[in-house]
């Protein structure tokens, strides 16, 4: 009897918070519409794709999830998220081989406290 409620309390729990259990590495294959996040670099991920087909990409669940400034660099091996200024953000991304995004967490820990999302304005260069 305690065997079975164990075993309902742990499926209830799997199912409730799989993200940290089933963690998700920093590369996506996309193909057929089926998504695929479990590639550590850009190169493991391309790789497959080129014998199996799709598109590789970021994961979007690990984009900007760290750091204090409105923009992120996102390469293969890489998230710094210290980029005040989107251009600058943007050559910096070029120079890596990589990509600029909005650090999200910050936006979600400000509307969190009851302020705004940063305004991408107020950090561009004149």
């Amino acid at each position: 009897m305690v065997n079975a409620a164990m075993r309902k309390i742990l499926l209830t729990a799997l199912l409730m918070f799989p993200a940290p259990l089933l963690a998700e590495e920093a590369w996506c294959l996309t193909s057929d519409a089926i998504e695929s996040c479990r590639y550590s670099s850009a190169e493991a991920c391309y790789e497959i794709s080129v014998t199996q087909g799709g598109n590789c990409a970021p994961n979007p669940r690990r984009r900007g999830e760290a750091g204090s400034s409105p923009f992120c660099v996102l390469t293969d091996s890489l998230r710094d998220c210290s980029y005040r200024s989107r251009r600058r953000c943007l050559d910096t991304a070029r120079e890596k081989n990589g990509g600029c995004v909005r650090n999200v967490q910050l936006d979600l820990e400000r509307r969190a406290l009851g302020q705004q999302s940063i305004d991408e304005s107020l950090y561009e260069d004149f």
